[in-house]
């Protein structure tokens, strides 16, 4: 008991709903730390509720003993990640947590090492960084077991993939969020083929999460995929109408506006992503054309433009619901943007991230708080146009809850003391990392959701 006593004060009496929230800002290392310091923060670090929807990282399975699962399984961790794919990690896995809904494999499987995972009877979601080694017939033939219960799949490096592989995926018709990344064969070329994905699209009734990265197509290719086939190719599995998409990720993969008809297959999606993409950089193209899969998706109301330099006058296109804008690293956006997106989404706006856009000079950043009046989240990681004024004004914001200052560390502490009291300490700082020494009694150091395993 001394070890939790401090100036007479009890600290196990403190309720338990409070410690949980202190614990969940964390990190790894000190949550370590603090389980191994007193036997009664161990108890409440193994308590299921930190851990939940909470990824962990495995090593070494092979030096894991009987209290070390019993460990994990007390904690009901639900979602792993290992580094090794090796068929006998995965018996390992299956026999000491039996109850995981979640894998995710960064080294590359051989055809057979998905096997045992057939005994994880809540696997749900199965993530495969690497499929070098992989083609579609060996992985359908491995996960068939459990195929029709697995609702998410994440296939990268699929180097060996063809459009006959690729087709195999449409036997998964209980697939629901369906990722494809990084399609590059390793003889030169792209790997999938536009009347592939349409094949596969077309073929999952339950979709509703697509991501596509660096996935090579052409804008025919992409325009064909999104599009409904003229006719019902032979097969026995039915095709769908219309497509029921709310997410869709294209990073590295648009770099041409979507042919009309792809566009109204699109017309459900609520959440964007086309960062890192050459179509909002392009000066070659009208700025209405640029924009067209804006004023097409109307239902659009989380958007990522992140790292694709596009103009101001994009802005003045975006959907005018709008909740969400991420606009990192869009170094040519100015605060004449910023005035084209308040004309467009000004009240609607919640969350908005302008880290690195240092062409947006302290004068825009004085009046976010009239431009955006709702915001709740604001990320000002590396502008050079932050300044003590700016954080002021954003004291003004009566909603803002977080507020991200990364790489900005010209501001005094008097200065984040005063916007403290200001927000009677309701916003979660994330600071310069050598501030964050003397603020994290109030700030937010971010939770990561990654975590190793070893108790």
């Amino acid at each position: 008991m001394a070890s939790v006593m401090s100036g007479g004060v009890d600290w196990l009496l403190l309720p338990f709903d409070l410690y949980v929230e202190i614990f969940q800002y964390l990190t790894a290392g000190e949550r370590a730390s603090a389980r191994v310091a007193c036997r009664a923060f161990r108890a409440l670090l193994d308590h299921p509720c930190l851990w939940h929807d909470r990824t962990v990282r495995l090593r070494e399975l092979h030096r894991y003993d009987a209290r070390t699962w019993r460990t994990l399984q007390g904690r009901r961790v639900s979602r792993v990640e290992l580094a090794r794919a090796a068929a006998k990690d995965l018996r390992r896995l299956t026999a000491g947590l039996p109850d995981v809904t979640a894998v995710r494999l960064t080294g590359p499987p051989r055809a057979g090492a998905l096997a045992p995972l057939a005994a994880l009877a809540r696997l749900r979601d199965v993530w495969l960084d690497d499929c070098t080694r992989l083609s579609g017939a060996e992985l359908l033939r491995d996960v068939a077991p459990f195929s029709g219960r697995l609702t998410h799949l994440t296939l990268g490096n699929l180097t060996s993939f063809g459009d006959d592989d690729l087709r195999q995926l449409a036997r998964l018709q209980n697939l629901e969020a369906l990722s494809l990344r990084r399609c590059l064969k390793s003889s030169g070329g792209f790997s999938i083929s536009g009347p592939a994905l349409q094949y596969v699209l077309f073929r999952l009734p339950k979709l509703r999460s697509l991501a596509l990265y660096a996935a090579g197509l052409s804008s025919d290719g992409l325009s064909l995929a999104f599009t409904p086939p003229c006719q019902d190719p032979e097969g026995d599995l039915p095709c769908i109408k219309s497509l029921a998409l709310e997410n869709l990720g294209l990073t590295h993969s648009l770099s041409w506006p979507l042919s009309d008809e792809a566009l109204d297959q699109l017309a459900s999606v609520r959440t964007l992503l086309v960062n890192s993409c050459y179509l909002f950089r392009r000066r070659d193209l009208p700025i209405r054309e640029v924009t067209a899969i804006f004023q097409r998706l109307p239902n659009v109301v989380h958007l990522d433009l992140g790292s694709t330099n596009c103009k101001n006058a994009v802005l003045e296109h975006v959907p005018a619901s709008l909740q969400s804008l991420d606009l990192r690293d869009c170094y040519s956006i100015s605060g004449a943007g910023l005035q084209f997106l308040w004309e467009r989404a000004g009240t609607s706006l919640r969350h908005l991230n302008l880290s690195l856009c240092n062409r947006v000079s302290h004068q825009p950043l004085a009046v976010l708080h009239k431009l955006f009046p709702n915001l709740e989240s604001l990320d000002l990681s590396s502008c050079r146009g932050v300044t003590e004024g700016v954080l002021s004004s954003l004291a003004c914001l009566p909603r803002l809850r977080m507020l991200c200052l990364r790489a900005v560390p010209d501001l005094p502490d008097d200065a984040l003391r005063r916007f403290r009291t200001l927000t009677h300490n309701r916003v979660l700082l994330t600071l310069p990392r050598e501030k964050e020494c003397n603020h994290q009694m109030y700030g937010l150091r971010g939770r990561d959701r990654y975590t190793l395993a070893c108790p």
